[in-house]
């Protein structure tokens, strides 16, 4: 194709007027007729301006017939409305469709079409020396201009981005479930078994939890209104704190509203602008935006190998500070950090250590403590953060550390201090889980058991799950599409999975991502293998 000679300063893809006759397919009861009947006005390679006989809802999913002319076959494909207008006269309506795939084969038919009217005018103009028409017709509704895009460049990546659009064709995209994160859920009126979040022991729906945590939204309402430095520090904030820092074998703790604030709170404040930090390579995205957020002198080592981690603090001074930040669990590979082989290089480079441990509180270590424990660093360990929303579930991140490096984050970390106070009912919630957690160790037990049943069976089946050694399972797929597919036909057969490509991971490292649960029964564990093996035999992947 010739397509990328093509260029305006006014459309990152032009416009060119067009008059072909075009039906398109949907699905009632979203329209009167099965068919819909009208012209193109102007056509892009990004999708096409339409005057059909019927008005279509926003964002309606359609199948295009478009008889180009007979030169050309005609064209088949998949868009959705992004915007629509009634005409003032008839019941006739003006609208715009994005094609859904710009990778679809069917559309090389069009790009042909758009080459070959580019090439003739710009024929017509060097032989008669005419200016260019303009793009667009100027006797459309002066609104559309509104409703029909972005006109400021800034948000311009906005509408051209093909991601969002690709995910919601492929069906994977943002799917509304209408129960809490049990073993099994609703989703689209079907029952499914869940492997779709992170509810590792199961204790977001355990009766002491939710007990507790209603009898406290009882007596202290929704919210507190109010950040932490104000009036937000409740007796309940304190406690779950030290209850924290008890747990995680540390001196003192500091909560955020969200894991991800944790570490975006806590990077900037400590590291600046003479300071180093060292990072993996596969680092979660709040490490990653803490770090260079931080201002500090920003060095990624390859992931998990330590002998490139060494060849990064040899590059710092001596005397600068460092600290060195990883996952203790990577949350797309389910591997674990080599924290006690980080712990000596630190000792050997001076520098500080920090581990995330968002994937192995409640989940790692004899008592559930972490990864900190799993290699038996606790204490050892500078700075341990993690999350309040997995095995521990409820809303929120914390920091444990010393004392004085808390105090400090206290009154210099920003999402702390310019943010809302965690809900009581949560706080509540939270103190109720640290319990069970202490009391009910066969939970973590039984995840493990299932976790193991789980990775072993797929792995038989002959799918790739990386080098997981946690409770989150990667099925390695490595095509975006290919990922999308295996998870809509899982979901059509009865299982719930995350979906994860890019930018989620890197490009060509697609997966899907099984995270099982303490409270998923052995009937659920083998009914997934059965799916999971006539899926992946349908789809031709194992």
């Amino acid at each position: 194709m010739k397509g990328n000679n093509i260029s305006s300063d006014r459309r990152a893809s032009p416009r060119l007027t067009a008059n072909f006759p075009v039906k398109v397919q949907v699905k009632k009861p979203h329209c009167k007729s099965s068919i819909v009947c009208g012209r193109t006005i102007n056509m892009s390679r990004q999708g096409l301006s339409l005057i059909l006989d019927e008005p279509l809802p926003l964002s309606l999913p359609i199948a295009l017939s478009l008889e180009l002319s007979p030169s050309y076959p005609s064209l088949q494909t998949k868009a959705r409305v992004i915007w629509s207008n009634p005409l003032t006269k008839g019941k006739k309506c003006y609208c715009g469709v994005r094609f859904l795939d710009l990778h679809d084969k069917n559309l090389t038919t069009l790009y042909r079409v758009i080459n070959d009217i580019i090439d003739k005018r710009k024929s017509c103009e060097r032989r008669k020396g005419q200016r260019r028409e303009k793009i667009a017709p100027i006797d459309f509704p002066e609104r559309r201009r509104v409703d029909r895009r972005l006109r400021v460049s800034i948000f311009r990546k906005c509408v051209m981005a093909p991601r969002a659009d690709f995910l919601r064709a492929q069906g994977v995209f943002l799917r509304e479930v209408s129960s809490v994160a049990q073993p099994k859920i609703i989703l689209r009126g079907r029952e499914l078994i869940m492997f779709g979040c992170c509810n590792y022991l199961g204790l977001a729906t355990h009766p002491k939890v939710k007990k507790v945590a209603v009898e406290a939204l009882e007596k202290y309402g929704m919210s507190t209104s109010s950040s932490r430095i104000a009036g937000g520090t409740m007796k309940l904030h304190n406690l779950l704190e030290q209850k924290l820092a008890e747990f995680e074998g540390g001196e003192d703790c500091i909560t955020y509203d969200m894991g991800y604030l944790a570490n975006l709170g806590c990077i900037p404040a400590l590291v600046t602008k003479n300071d180093f930090v060292i990072t993996d390579a596969k680092s979660h995205a709040s490490i990653i935006d803490g770090c260079f957020l931080s201002g500090g002198t920003v060095l990624v080592y390859k992931h998990n190998d330590m002998q490139d981690l060494e060849k990064q603090l040899k590059k710092c001074k001596w005397k600068s500070n460092k600290l060195i930040v990883t996952d203790g669990v990577f949350s797309m590979d389910g591997d674990i950090a080599r924290l006690d082989v980080i712990y000596t290089l630190a000792q050997e480079h001076n520098a500080a250590v920090m581990v995330d441990d968002a994937h192995a509180v409640g989940v790692l270590g004899e008592n559930g403590t972490g990864t900190c424990e799993y290699f038996n660093l606790i204490g050892k360990i500078d700075i341990v953060m993690g999350t309040l929303s997995k095995a521990l579930p409820g809303l929120g991140g914390f920091i444990v550390a010393r004392k004085k490096i808390i105090d400090y984050l206290k009154y210099a970390s920003r999402p702390f201090i310019f943010n809302l106070s965690l809900p009581p009912s949560i706080v509540a919630g939270l103190l109720a889980a640290l319990e069970v957690i202490k009391e009910e160790p066969e939970l973590r037990q039984k995840l493990w058991r299932n976790v193991r049943y789980l990775r072993e069976n797929l792995q038989r089946l002959g799918y790739n799950t990386g080098n997981s050694e946690s409770a989150i399972i990667p099925v390695v797929i490595r095509d975006d599409t290919k990922t999308c597919q295996m998870a809509k036909l899982l979901e059509d057969l009865g299982i719930f999975v995350d979906s994860m490509v890019y930018p989620a991971v890197r490009k060509r490292e697609s997966r899907l991502r099984l995270t099982p649960m303490a409270t998923h029964s052995p009937d659920d564990l083998q009914k997934a293998i059965k799916i999971f093996e006539k899926a992946g035999r349908k789809l031709d992947l194992i």
